[in-house]
């Protein structure tokens, strides 16, 4: 599906362009007059469309770029480099109704490596549902390191929940683990980037 949105009516900038249900299938550089290739199929069609562009912003997780593009060597390097961040996202019910509740809260005590798969932030919504009632909605934040089930740091959750709120988790509403290619921060490793500069400092000089 194609859309045309004006971000600025009255600008003379042309429409901005947006496809939904559309999968970039390759990319290819050097195409007409230096730009960039771009090969799409949208849902449901049969074939794939080519276009050229200038130049292209690659927002999908880079680890996965080689799936649909020819990488460099420099870029072959640096992509497999990348780490990211498991995240388990819990929404839940407590049990106790009309509790005061802050609007969230960040746990730095777990915000280290020997602390992993402890919640680390809280967020809080508090709704109130006619004169008396009111419900607390409760989104937990966690730290996964690579080898933990989520059942298991569910059941880490429950204990840390009880013992930084004082209120057990309660009715867990929703759960999304990010991991995989939707984990979240990727990066690379301060130990990789500082040896990377080292490494340039040397040739630097050594051109010097």
């Amino acid at each position: 599906m194609e859309k045309e949105i004006t971000t600025n009516p009255g600008s003379g900038k042309s429409p901005v362009q947006v496809r939904t249900s559309t999968k970039v299938v390759a990319v290819t550089r050097g195409g007409t007059g230096g730009g960039v290739q771009v090969s799409s199929t949208a849902s449901g069609a049969g074939s794939s469309v080519t276009e050229n562009f200038d130049r292209i912003i690659v927002t999908s997780p880079l680890q996965t770029a080689a799936s649909f593009m020819q990488l460099t060597p420099q870029e072959t390097k640096w992509f497999s480099q990348i780490k990211t961040v498991r995240y388990l996202v819990t929404l839940a019910e407590p049990p106790v109704s009309g509790r005061n509740s802050p609007a969230g809260a960040f746990f730095t005590q777990n915000m280290v490596p020997s602390r992993a798969n402890h919640a680390v932030a809280l967020g809080v919504q508090n709704r109130q549902f006619g004169a008396a009632t009111q419900r607390s909605l409760r989104t937990f934040y966690q730290i996964l390191d690579d080898a933990i089930t989520t059942a298991a740091a569910t059941e880490i959750l429950k204990q840390d929940a009880l013992e930084l709120t004082g209120v057990p988790l309660g009715e867990i509403k929703a759960q999304r683990n990010w991991e995989g290619d939707s984990a979240y921060f990727p990066h690379l490793s301060s130990v990789r980037m500082r040896s990377e500069r080292e490494r340039r400092e040397r040739e630097r000089l050594t051109r010097e």
